[in-house]
């Protein structure tokens, strides 16, 4: 989150699906945009991930998620 900036004047309400798998060492393994309701905000969500990866380790107990399918949306906070 502290890399998404939505510009202020974008409509509220708007959304992207994002879809990635995360490496052990928290790189990107993949990543795709699924969905989105405005191109300017998927663009905004696309370079918060980017701006944000590698996210740094996975943790030990958190190790179930490597290289598994990860989904989140990213919602318009105006």
């Amino acid at each position: 989150m502290d890399h998404w900036a939505v510009d202020e004047d974008s409509a509220s309400g708007q959304s992207v699906v994002i879809r990635f798998r995360l490496a052990e060492d928290g790189s990107l393994l993949t990543y795709k945009l699924v969905s989105f309701s405005s191109r300017r905000v998927a663009n905004a969500a696309d370079l918060a991930v980017r701006h944000a990866a590698p996210f740094g380790p996975v943790p030990q107990n958190a190790s179930c998620i490597i290289g598994r399918s990860i989904e989140v949306q990213f919602e318009n906070p105006y």
